[in-house]
């Protein structure tokens, strides 16, 4: 073998032996733009139209301001618990109040230049909010920014407070928007009559309304329980204890001080944590984002099949095109873009879920680095979100189409004959007899009627079921489509069993 000349071009990388050498284009001189068209992922890149809401709470600019808000917060209550040298002012209560929501885009840059020489992002902020304290009345309370705090005080807050609104102020009017689409499908005046299928076989009739309403009912229900979660938040510094604050201040309550300054942000107090706050309430939650997804995509399948059956056509969009090669194609690709995103944003959740909740001793720093990527978590659940609101956009119901299919196949009425049998004549062994019949047979209205004619039952009794047909055996399909009224739901709060004395003393005698 020839062995290769020594000026080989240097962007042609050698390989193994036997495989073909691959050619790495040379690195663009200077940096490459910071833009979108450069971004790494597509949440920044190809669909920042979807998650461009986001970057105002799972960003780092959003990061910075945050741990701000909860500094100038802090040196707000420390005023008022009796630390501070003097009182607060008004004007100087309400610059500490609005200093993160007052951060601008060079104050944090400015951030990011101390944190390269400090290597800590949390302390790189306090000295930043020390130099803009300089020159000012609040120059006397430098020392006091983020007092007895550990970073993970400051932290543990701020990405709780931005995941929680990032969920309320973006993602939850999404899914809102959602749930618009399909209460809008289940309470349109027509009625979609519909096959139903189970284990993708032709099982019984129901209509389309019915069908969305379940999806509809499962997406709110999700939706109100991620909406009414909390998160928790911890105040207690370096291992859990107040050590330093309870050493300097002795005389005061700093338990009833982290309770009321962790409510003051809509946060649950927790006061038992190592350096971290354990982050099971964030597993929680994220599990809570992770079952509005796996309706979302199971929706998503289910309209990709009725898309694909045509009992959902969709309507083309002026100027797109579907295929590069075959002009006649409409493809759905914001069901199949929507499905896709919301599984990538599970896997994520699946592991940070998994992950998260554990730590070695009082804390190490993989959960540092794992909960900054809770952004992305929100940014693909966003992008399904949005592909599944402009995919609602273009589609519409093939009422005829779901109507052929229903009355393509008439042994889908079997199961009320044997019902009916069983219940009500004294044929013997209805269900056997029907499925001799008809099991493995798609039968039309007249290949029906014969197996009628062959029953062993009167001809008054034939006729009646002769009567039935696939678009009158629907069941409660209309009415759970327009909704069971609240009043007459079963109650859904938890059972409470009250025991005696003697059953708490002594179980194992009424087990």
């Amino acid at each position: 073998m020839q062995k290769k000349p020594a000026h080989i071009n240097k962007n042609v990388m050698r390989t193994p032996e036997g495989l073909p050498d691959f050619y790495v284009p040379p690195k663009v001189a200077g940096p490459l733009p910071d833009k979108p068209l450069f971004a790494v992922t597509n949440l920044d890149g190809r669909d920042r139209r979807f998650t461009r809401e986001l970057a105002q709470y799972c960003s780092e600019f959003a990061t910075f301001t945050t741990r701000a808000e909860i500094s100038g917060k802090y040196l707000i209550a420390l005023s008022d618990f009796g630390i501070l040298p003097r009182k607060l002012t008004e004007d100087e209560r309400g610059i500490l109040d609005q200093i993160g929501n007052t951060m601008t885009e060079e104050d944090v840059e400015e951030v990011k230049t101390f944190e390269r020489q400090t290597n800590h992002d949390v302390v790189a902020l306090r000295l930043h909010m020390k130099k803009k304290f300089q020159d000012t009345s609040l120059s006397d309370f430098s020392e006091f920014i983020d007092l007895g705090l550990t970073s993970e005080d400051k932290n543990n807050l701020t990405f709780r407070l931005n995941l929680l609104r990032g969920t309320h102020a973006v993602a939850l009017p999404a899914l809102n928007g959602i749930t618009d689409q399909t209460g809008e499908i289940r309470k349109k005046k027509a009625i979609s009559l519909m096959q139903a299928r189970t284990h993708g076989q032709a099982a019984g009739p129901t209509t389309a309304e019915k069908e969305f309403a379940v999806f509809d009912e499962r997406l709110k229900g999700a939706v109100e329980q991620l909406g009414a979660q909390h998160l928790t938040g911890k105040l207690n510094g370096a291992v859990g204890n107040f050590n330093s604050l309870r050493y300097v201040y002795p005389e005061k309550d700093w338990l009833e001080f982290s309770r009321n300054f962790v409510t003051s942000l809509g946060l649950v107090p927790n006061e038992y944590t190592t350096q971290i706050n354990p982050y099971d309430d964030i597993a929680e939650y994220l599990q809570s984002i992770s079952r509005v997804n796996n309706i979302l995509a199971s929706l998503s399948d289910d309209v990709w099949h009725y898309i694909a059956d045509n009992w959902i056509v969709q309507i083309p969009q002026e100027g797109e095109s579907g295929s590069s090669a075959m002009p006649q194609k409409v493809n759905p690709i914001d069901w199949e873009k929507a499905e896709g995103n919301l599984e990538v944003a599970n896997d994520l959740i699946e592991g940070l879920a998994r992950r998260l909740p554990r730590s070695r001793f009082q804390r190490d720093l993989r959960d540092s680095t794992q909960i900054r990527n809770i952004g992305a978590v929100l940014g693909f659940s966003m992008v399904g979100y949005q592909s599944i609101l402009t995919g609602f956009r273009k589609i519409a119901i093939n009422e005829d189409a779901m109507r052929d299919a229903l009355n393509s196949d008439w042994t889908i009425l079997s199961e009320a004959i044997q019902i009916y049998l069983r219940g009500k004549t004294d044929v013997e062994d209805p269900y056997e007899l029907m499925k001799k019949l008809v099991r493995g047979n798609h039968m039309n209205r007249e290949e029906w009627w014969a197996v009628i004619d062959g029953l062993p039952v009167n001809d008054d009794l034939k006729a009646h079921f002769k009567e039935l047909t696939p678009e009158t055996y629907l069941g409660y399909a209309v009415e759970l489509a327009e909704g069971i009224p609240q009043d007459i739901r079963p109650d859904s709060s938890p059972i409470v069993i009250e025991l005696t004395e003697e059953e708490l003393l002594h179980p194992e005698r009424f087990n």
